[in-house]
């Protein structure tokens, strides 16, 4: 098993979380994963050694994970789970009251996601296909 530097992955996400659009967060990636890539550790618990090739390629893979969609994309696919009708309304069109300008908190039903956050990233599927 491969430990991970939780502090690292929280920099990436505060820097991404910056950016006002989806322009050089591959740059941004790749040099995360480098050096995420340099502090992931095996545990010492016997098992097979992790190579640095296959340590660099575990971080692409954990960061590309974490890379948001660009604000067009956040919003069609919140649109396709407005209109779906497996979505259970958390705040929001008859759950509760909403303040002026805040979104609707939506739950999917199928796979209990909150909507919200998961169609922020690039990684996620709708359990449905949607997207």
């Amino acid at each position: 098993m491969t430990l991970i530097d939780r502090t690292l992955v929280e920099r990436l996400h505060q820097r991404l979380r910056d950016m006002p659009s989806t322009e050089g967060q591959e740059q941004i990636a790749e040099g995360f994963a480098e050096e995420l890539a340099e502090t992931l550790v095996d545990e010492p618990d016997g098992a097979a050694q992790t190579t640095p090739q296959g340590r660099l390629e575990l971080a692409r893979r954990l960061i590309q994970g974490i890379l948001p969609v660009s604000q067009s994309e956040y919003e069609r696919r919140l649109s396709i789970c407005l209109d779906c009708p497996e979505i259970r309304f958390l705040i929001g069109r008859g759950a509760s009251t909403v303040a002026p300008g805040t979104a609707p908190l939506l739950q999917c039903k199928v796979c209990n996601c909150v909507m919200n956050a998961k169609a922020r990233l690039r990684s996620s599927k709708c359990p449905l296909g949607n997207f």
